[in-house]
């Protein structure tokens, strides 16, 4: 007779709404705050992702909102570094 295997129980969270608050705050004007929401909120995601063995529903929502508005804030400090070098050589 074969022994009884207890269940595997998966324990599944989403980070969907964690990622619209960061996007939230991103938008708002909170933008550190927003960034260190989003980091945290991602190492949540990874670490739970490490411990049941598959990827967390919204965790790519977490990572996309940081990637799109680290690139905006890389976009906008080119833009504003262009900006000031055009007006330093006007003058």
């Amino acid at each position: 007779m074969e022994a009884i295997r207890p269940r595997e129980v998966f324990i599944s969270r989403s980070f969907v709404g964690p990622a619209i608050l960061s996007a939230a705050l991103y938008w708002l004007g909170f933008y550190v705050v927003g960034l260190v929401v989003n980091l945290i909120y991602i190492g949540e995601a990874r670490k739970l992702a490490l411990q049941t063995g598959h990827a967390q529903s919204g965790s790519g929502c977490l990572w996309t909102i940081l990637v799109v508005h680290l690139g905006l804030l890389l976009a906008s400090c080119g833009i504003g570094g262009l900006l000031l070098v055009a007006g330093l050589t006007a003058s």
